[in-house]
């Protein structure tokens, strides 16, 4: 009989008091969580928040089709998923935030119920851990994609990975259908993502209980094996293949691939601070990839974590040490992710953040366990672990928050709007946009941002970008032209890239509109009261193929 309970098989006090210790940790969790779910609440539409529902504005309510009627960077699925967004809940500030919150409430769920396997309090450590590691990037990275997909890799552990483990081959082989599945959905907001699937196959196929299936390279070979594979990649095409034949269907596809061909080369080589890089990227992606994962505030828990699983072995049972090795080498796979990526925005450790945490929630769990001398270095981890959240946890705070500009332009703008007029955004991310969201102002030409030609502007690419633009200016005459200064802007080896000729054509046709209040917005208006209406049908980067 157990050392801890009694004759009657009833717990005793000691062991009693070591299963609650655990719950130190969320205990320990309580306050920064609480105050970064109150800040959550209250985060409003700013950033790349506007673009995301401009778009989606563009498709449902202009009848725009993506990459064919206005040039868009961002691969499909995220133009779908804001129409679909945008068809759901419009562009209400009080809408936006009910939806962020129920996604982020979703996403704190399956994080809870994944680790929450080896108990309630890892879960809920877990789940408190990355929704502080969350919120403390900042309100800038509401609703990022990085944020979007965070939750489809996790439902991918729970439907990959029961608690009772793998009964069959079968089984394993139609998991391994919607884990694809899965992962064929986030890919289509970020196709990098795709480097967490073949962990998530291969922890499949050795946790597989068929008697041919053992832990050896050999497994590799065997037809159950086979078998998960084709299984996954059927689900991971599902997806794609449905929104490739939707753009084909309406003429976007042939100018989605020319864009992901011939402009995201380009766009690799920006660097996170707006520099073109080429030679020096590797190091500046090195360097700013080391700083998003030592930001996340319990990375010291997190490498407990690590040193909990490695000393004591949460996957002791067959059926837990798949899922631990997945999550293990997330790790390894995200960092990577934000490596590859270029940029290393905050926004871009979440599925990192995400992972991390779930090692926090390991680590704690060992709080409560009694065992014989073997377990120290595991319990050793789990204090060192209880530690860090109970003194590491203050995340990086919003910076202020400043919609005046956006205000004071978007009131003109809205009473002096007449039937056909559109409006040209020269903008990134300061709020020109969002001033014509308020508005539901249409655009003028085919781009919605105006980064796209201050870079590499010695390539035909660009040049035939620039080519197209101005065209579309000069024919379409928009009434309203919203350029911002400051925030993200591209440089140049020697400093900004310039643009001559739109600085000469905007000097040459437009005003300034006098505001009461000067920000980052500049409201320009056309000298002219000729006012052109935007054909109904115009091609964008349909236009610039050679």
């Amino acid at each position: 009989m157990p050392r801890n309970v009694s004759s009657q098989g009833v717990p005793s006090p000691r062991q009693t008091r070591l299963r609650a210790l655990p719950w130190i940790a969320p205990l320990a969790l309580l306050e920064s969580f609480t105050l970064a779910i109150a800040a959550a609440v209250s985060w409003p539409i700013v950033h790349d928040v506007p673009l995301m529902i401009y778009s989606g504005f563009a498709m449902q309510e202009l009848g725009l089709v993506p990459y064919r009627d206005f040039f868009e960077m961002n691969p499909p699925g995220t133009l779908y998923f804001n129409a679909a967004y945008y068809q759901l809940a419009g562009a209400s500030t009080t809408a936006f935030q009910a939806v962020h919150l129920s996604w982020l409430a979703a996403t704190l769920a399956a994080i809870a119920a994944f680790v929450g396997r080896w108990g309630a309090p890892a879960g809920v450590t877990a789940a408190m851990s990355f929704a502080i590691a969350y919120v403390g990037t900042g309100r800038d990275s509401a609703f990022q994609r990085e944020f979007l997909l965070t939750l489809p890799l996790i439902l991918s552990l729970l439907l990959g990975f029961p608690r009772r483990g793998l009964r069959s081959g079968a089984e394993a082989a139609t998991r391994a259908i919607f884990v694809g599945l899965l992962f064929g959905a986030a890919s289509t907001l970020k196709p990098p993502i795709a480097i967490g699937l073949p962990p998530v196959l291969l922890a499949l196929v050795f946790a597989c209980p068929d008697r041919d299936v053992g832990w050896r390279v050999s497994t590799l070979w065997q037809p159950i094996a086979l078998r998960i594979g084709i299984a996954a990649t059927l689900g991971f095409m599902i997806i794609p293949a449905a929104l490739a034949l939707a753009l084909a269907a309406n003429g976007g596809l042939d100018p989605f691939l020319d864009i992901a061909t011939s402009y995201w080369p380009l766009y690799q080589e920006i660097a996170g601070d707006g520099r073109v890089l080429t030679t020096n990227l590797p190091t500046f992606a090195t360097t700013q990839t080391l700083a998003r994962a030592t930001e996340y505030p319990y990375l010291l828990a997190a490498f407990a974590g690590i040193a909990a699983c490695a000393a004591a072995g949460v996957g002791r049972d067959r059926k837990d040490i798949a899922p631990v090795a997945v999550v293990l080498s997330w790790t390894l796979c995200w960092a990577f992710y934000v490596y590859y990526g270029g940029k290393a925005w905050y926004y871009h450790a979440h599925p990192l953040y995400a992972t991390l945490s779930l090692l926090v929630g390991l680590s704690v769990l060992w709080l409560g366990e009694a065992g014989p001398l073997r377990q120290a270095p595991a319990r050793i981890a789990a204090a060192v672990a209880l530690f860090a959240l109970l003194w590491f946890p203050t995340p990086r705070q919003s910076k202020p928050l400043d919609l005046l500009s956006v205000e004071v332009v978007s009131q003109h703008l809205c009473g002096q709007l007449e039937e056909g007029d559109r409006v040209l955004p020269i903008d990134v991310a300061s709020g020109a946009l969002h001033s014509m969201l308020r508005c539901r102002a249409p655009l003028a030409g085919s781009f919605l941002y105006g980064f796209h030609f201050m870079h590499h502007s010695e390539t035909e690419y660009i040049q035939g970008l620039r080519s197209q633009w101005l065209n579309e200016i000069r024919s379409e005459r928009p009434r309203f032209v919203i350029r911002a200064s400051g925030g993200w802007m591209i440089q140049g080896e020697e400093g900004p890239t310039t643009f001559p000729a739109l600085d000469r054509l905007l000097a040459r046709h437009y005003t300034s509109v006098p505001l009461p209040v000067r920000g980052q917005l500049e409201l320009l208006e056309r000298r002219t009261t000729a006012r052109n209406s935007r054909p109904p049908t115009t091609s964008a980067a349909g236009r610039v193929q050679r």
